[in-house]
C-alpha cells in the first residue's frame, strides 16, 4: 500500500494558479465563473492548511495587501 502524500498549501495554490490559467481560456462565462469559484475554493483549503497544519504551509503564500 502507497503511504499518503501530505498536500502542502503551496500545492493548492498552485492547482488554483492552473485552475485559473484553463479559466482563462473558456469562451463559456458560466464555465469560466465556475472555474473561478473552483480556483477560489482551492485557495482556501490552501488558507486552511496552513492555519491546521503549519508545518505544511509551503512557500507559494499570497502576498499579504498593503494597507
Amino acid at each position: 500500500m502507497r503511504a499518503r502524500q501530505e498536500r502542502t498549501a503551496a500545492y493548492y495554490r498552485e492547482v488554483a494558479g492552473q485552475i485559473r490559467a484553463l479559466a482563462s481560456n473558456a469562451r463559456l462565462p458560466e464555465v469560466r465563473r465556475e472555474m473561478f469559484d473552483l480556483a477560489e475554493r482551492f485557495e482556501r483549503i490552501a488558507d486552511y492548511v496552513e492555519r491546521r497544519y503549519p508545518e505544511r504551509g509551503g512557500a507559494a503564500r499570497r502576498a499579504p495587501e498593503e494597507g
